[in-house]
């Protein structure tokens, strides 16, 4: 409830901005309208000026919201509904036909509309444009006419061809096909079919459907734009679905789930229906087919099946009926023309609901916990019934196969049968579990992409490629308030590092968990609930490694990352076997998760299976290849650059080359080489000798340090959460001297500091001599973190400190730029407090970071070989005096700061999220159960070439016989003639 408020309070001033909306719903579907009517009322409560174009008029006028009627869509729309109960009996195939054809005749018709001609030639401004995301592609130039980002809201999960448009990252092999009754979990034949399907639906949709879109749009809109040029351009998608009631998948950051944002609290049901529920002993079953489809509209078969079957219950029936009488009604069943089907729901009396399968009245039924017995009949109906049925929480009954004794049974079993109940009540646990309410998350998402001119940045590379980039064809054609006691296991002997850990476990003990914190550093000040239990010879191995960072830059790729497997593996190996971790294991100690710094060390796992507790991974940085591999996290080389290369995501076509080989050298080198080291280290130090391989990649939740203002964007599994930032926190008073050197520099300030692996005394002489010259001929003063004693010739404008409160001294207002060794928390406190940065990279992910900082035209880069003091000048020269610079990073963060919830709260929720729910392994999408070669297709890839290859066989042998036969007819027919 704090988070939850302390979010409202946000909004509230992020809000005082009011912005002027186009909404635009044409589909005559009442439950799309409902979603659409929550919305936007919603956002004329916030004082945002909202134009609501509809078929359905409001019943009431609400302040802020002028509406536009599109009534005359109604008619055409009905006259498709009478076939909706038929579609059963088209294959998948002629489903997407029709209901693509459904979507041009709404969009058309929509366009054409006299008022909207009326609005696109009119001189309206809109500073944001709200789309449905259902098969209406045309709509999209509404946006484009208007020059305001678009938000689409979809009421479901996406239609493939709508992911493949978006770039949204999906793969046939876990995520099934709306139109098909399949779950995530598909066996061979299913994801054989579900490709299959995918492939059809996308090819369909961009050779028939999208053309047609295209010719309305030129036809319509003033200038005739083309669709093409802006069909991928949309800010934000909206998306109704949510874990509880489907599958998890991978989502890119423009990308928001809001399932459930139109539930509210039970409100009070009419008399006469309240008494009728009050008064049902013996429960009640609801009946409603949605209102897409009427139920009088059944065959007389299947409407006698349905009264025949409750005619024998006991429990009265309440069933959504759009006509005055019946023939033949039972005496227990009510009809009513309305329902107000959730609150109804929420009745303690309602024992079963008998539904369509439409996403809303699944999402009300799991909210409220009432099991499902569903008959669906098209779209999306039949996923969401069979994942009812796999969450153990429905029964289907596919309506072809609708009879009296196949209802009668799946009623019994599902009244009489307590664990369908037990099941929903547990959805429902996971519905309502959120941080943040669904509609307040949509509002501020809103808002956020109109604050930020569209958030350009919320857009990962992978968008801007075309599709065969994206999939690397064109390479491979080259080629709660519970207390819970947690395990935290900290290997790595860098203060940087540390600091990151050490935030996390201290506020996790504040929260008033206990946690056992294994770490190479002693804490100075002891933390109430927070043990920790230092292994000091970590340290001791460590100093003997860091003189040599300096030469670690001039190494290619692939031996800086043998360095860093080698040096991981140390690391993870002393800790195992170290004294402290051995007497651990020999206890009887018990925890309720195990929180493992992510670093190259698969070992420490076996620590976590040993304690049969959830593992929760951090990750100071964005993952490595084969850790991503490992893991089953997406990591596409055709966007996502290796971690130890420059690359920003937007690479040629030989930065993709080069990058994916990097990648699968690393993943190859790390799996052959240094996996079965740390599987060894298992055996030996973990009692039982657990086998790694096991449980490798069972990790229920990764904490990553990364955010789009410092970081690009990515696709995320579920379990994977962005934190980045979350150390960074107000700036506190700094010591007296040091606040004194910083007010009195008038001409500013430049800090200076290569992080706490690599020390500036390592700097051989010949550098330390170039940044001498170079800060004498500065006017603004120096402030240098240097490490040692005694620091000869130093220039009088240059101030040395062995320690420096960084983010504290980068928030001082005379401070004008960072010379900075570009590791992660470095640039994401510069970029937290808009101080631009010259970068001299060295290692590991350094170079990459300073590449993007470059990008994003906050920073200017000096590799380190090329450090001269005329490099350095002409970078600071520029940093210093080009506006240009302090504008871009003060932009960067501005997106860091506006976030719905502070990252270290965000944390903190998802890892009790985790205890909370067993280790959540809803959160897991389905491709992480399969093999790596099951989740890219490559065995369906096989088959089909197989087929393919064979059916070649077999043509070019009939050819072969053919022209055999042929020739021995022909020399038949001489020798005859001859003779």
């Amino acid at each position: 409830m704090f988070i939850r408020n302390l979010f409202l309070f946000c909004i509230l001033l992020c809000a005082s901005e009011s912005y002027k909306i186009l909404a635009i719903f044409p589909t005559p579907s009442h439950s799309h309208h409902t979603l659409a009517s929550k919305l936007v009322k919603e956002l004329a409560k916030r004082k945002h000026e909202v134009t609501f174009v509809s078929p359905f008029p409001q019943k009431e006028t609400v302040e802020n919201l002028k509406e536009i009627s599109v009534e005359e869509i109604i008619p055409i729309f009905n006259q498709q509904k009478k076939h909706l109960f038929k579609l059963n009996e088209l294959t998948l195939f002629e489903n997407v036909i029709f209901v693509n054809n459904i979507g041009l005749l709404v969009t058309e018709e929509l366009l054409r509309n006299e008022k909207i001609q009326k609005l696109l030639e009119s001189n309206e401004h809109f500073d944001l444009i709200i789309l449905p995301q259902f098969i209406n592609e045309g709509l999209l130039a509404i946006g484009h006419h208007f020059k305001a980002p678009v938000v689409l809201l979809s009421s479901m999960p996406l239609f493939s061809w709508s992911s493949f448009l978006l770039g949204h990252p999906t793969s046939s092999s876990y995520v099934p096909n709306i139109q098909t009754h399949y779950t995530g979990h598909m066996n061979f034949w299913q994801r054989l079919c579900n490709s299959i399907y995918d492939a059809y639906s996308i090819l369909y949709h961009q050779w028939v459907v999208l053309p047609k879109h295209r010719q309305l749009v030129k036809k319509y809109v003033p200038g005739q734009p083309d669709l093409y040029d802006f069909l991928n351009n949309a800010s934000l998608v909206l998306v109704n679905s949510h874990v509880s009631s489907y599958d998890a998948t991978i989502q890119v950051p423009n990308v928001v789930e809001i399932g459930g944002f139109h539930l509210e609290e039970a409100k009070k049901l009419p008399e006469d229906l309240q008494k009728y529920l009050d008064g049902s002993k013996e429960g009640v079953v609801i009946f409603s087919m949605g209102t897409l489809m009427k139920s009088s509209s059944m065959p007389k078969e299947k409407l006698q099946a349905l009264l025949q079957a409750f005619s024998k219950l006991k429990q009265q029936v309440l069933w959504k009926w759009d006509s005055e009488e019946m023939e033949g009604k039972p005496g227990n069943v009510k009809l009513v023309k309305w329902l107000p089907q959730s609150d109804v729901l929420a009745h303690p009396n309602v024992k079963v609901f008998i539904t369509h399968g439409g996403l809303l009245s699944t999402m009300e039924s799991i909210y409220h916990g009432v099991p499902t017995l569903g008959i669906p009949v098209f779209t999306d109906q039949k996923a969401n019934i069979e994942f009812a049925v796999e969450a153990g929480s429905g029964i289907a009954v596919p309506y072809p196969e609708l009879s009296e004794e196949k209802l009668s049974q799946a009623l019994d079993q599902i009244i009489n049968n307590a664990s369908y109940k037990t099941n929903a009540l547990k959805r429902s646990k996971i519905m309502k579990d959120r941080p943040i309410h669904p509609l307040d998350y949509a509002i501020y998402w809103i808002e956020y992409v109109a604050r930020h001119e569209g958030a350009p940045h919320l857009r990962y590379p992978g968008m801007g490629l075309a599709w065969y980039q994206r999939y690397l064809i064109d390479v491979a054609f080259f080629v709660g308030c519970e207390c819970y006691k947690f395990l935290a296991l900290f290997q790595t002997s860098t203060k940087s590092h540390y600091i990151l850990a050490s935030k996390l476990f201290k506020e996790i003990a504040k929260k008033g968990h206990e946690v056992t914190f294994i770490t190479p550093f002693e804490e100075q000040t002891p933390t109430k609930n927070l043990n920790v239990v230092p292994v000091k010879t970590l340290q001791t191995f460590f100093c003997t490694r860091r003189n040599s960072m300096f030469e670690f830059e001039s190494a290619n790729p692939l031996e800086k990352a043998k360095f860093l497997f080698e040096i991981s593996y140390n690391f993870t190996e002393h800790l195992i076997q170290s004294t402290e971790v051995q007497t651990l294991l020999k206890s009887d100690e018990k925890f309720d998760g195990v929180i493992i710094y992510q670093y190259l060390n698969e070992a420490l796992l076996g620590v976590a299976h040993h304690f049969k507790a959830p593992v929760i991974l951090f990750s100071s940085m964005p993952l490595y290849a084969p850790e991503s591999f490992l893991l089953s996290h997406p990591n596409p080389p055709s966007y996502v650059p290796n971690i130890l290369v420059e690359y920003t995501g937007r690479m040629n076509f030989w930065q993709r080359l080069r990058n994916t080989f990097y990648d699968t050298s690393m993943i190859a080198y790390y799996l052959w080489n240094y996996l079965p080291k740390h599987r060894e280290l298992v055996r030996k130090y973990v009692p039982g000798g657990p086998d790694l391989y096991d449980f490798v990649n069972n990790a229920s939740l990764i904490l990553i340090n990364s955010h789009v203002s410092a970081n690009e964007a990515v696709p995320l599994v579920p379990n994977a959460v962005e934190i980045g930032g979350y150390h960074i926190e107000e700036p506190k008073a700094l010591p007296q001297d040091l606040q004194k050197f910083l007010d009195d520099s008038k001409n500013g300030v430049i800090l200076f500091s290569m992080g706490s692996i690599v020390q500036s005394t390592h700097f051989p002489e010949e550098k330390r001599r170039e940044l001498f010259k170079t800060f004498a001929k500065l006017k603004e003063n120096v402030l240098w973190k240097w490490e040692g004693d005694d620091f000869p010739g130093l220039p009088k404008n240059v101030k040395v400190m062995k320690w420096i409160p960084q983010s504290d001294v980068l928030a001082h207002p005379n401070v004008r730029a960072f010379i900075s060794h570009g590791g992660l928390l470095s640039t994401m406190e510069s970029v937290y407090h808009a101080v631009p940065i010259v970068g001299i990279p060295v290692m590991a992910d350094q170079k990459m970071n300073i590449e993007l900082a470059v990008s994003y035209g906050y920073a200017v880069a000096v590799p380190y070989p090329e450090l001269r003091e005329e490099t350095l000048t002409k970078a600071l020269d520029k940093v210093l005096n080009d506006p240009t610079y302090r504008n871009n990073i003060k932009k960067r963060s501005l997106i860091m700061k506006d976030r719905p919830i502070k990252p270290l709260d965000n944390a903190l929720y998802w890892i009790e999220y985790v205890i909370r729910h067993e280790g959540a392994p809803h959160l897991r999408y389905p491709g992480m159960d399969l093999t790596w070669y099951q989740r890219n297709l490559l065995d369906v890839a096989g088959f089909v070439l197989v087929v393919i290859f064979s059916l070649v066989f077999v043509i070019v042998k009939i050819c072969k016989l053919l022209f055999r036969e042929k020739s021995k007819a022909k020399v038949v027919s001489k020798k005859k003639k001859n003779n």
